[in-house]
């Protein structure tokens, strides 16, 4: 979406004050909501615990905070971009469940090697 309506300069330039606002918004809400979830820094917090060295480097420490926070920008965006066709919001809905059921399995798993783990 985001790239769509750069790519179009006439709707930008149409756009009345009160669209320009509720982009803003949509954006501030959306924003918002991502920093507000805790449910995301306990499974970041989770993993690094996991995955890093018990004391890791300087480099690797800032290695991995630049990392993910690559990762995050990359996965956000992409997310925004696929979800912005209605083709794929059509597939999605179709396929929730599975994909819900495959992600419950995934980290059910990730949880049992974690705690059969040293």
């Amino acid at each position: 979406m985001l790239i769509k309506s750069s790519s179009n300069k006439d709707a930008q330039s149409n756009a009345s004050p009160m669209q320009r606002n509720k982009s803003i918004q949509n954006y501030k809400l959306g924003l918002f909501t991502i920093l507000s979830n805790p449910k995301t820094a306990a499974f970041v917090a989770s993993l690094f615990a996991a995955a890093m060295p018990a004391h890791p480097t300087y480099v690797v420490s800032f290695t991995s905070i630049f990392l993910m926070l690559l990762i995050t920008i990359c996965w956000y965006a992409i997310v925004a971009f696929l979800f912005s066709m209605d083709q794929m919001k059509k597939m999605y809905k179709k396929a929730s469940i599975w994909i819900e059921r495959m992600a419950g399995i995934f980290f059910i798993g990730f949880g049992f090697k974690l705690a059969m783990s040293d």
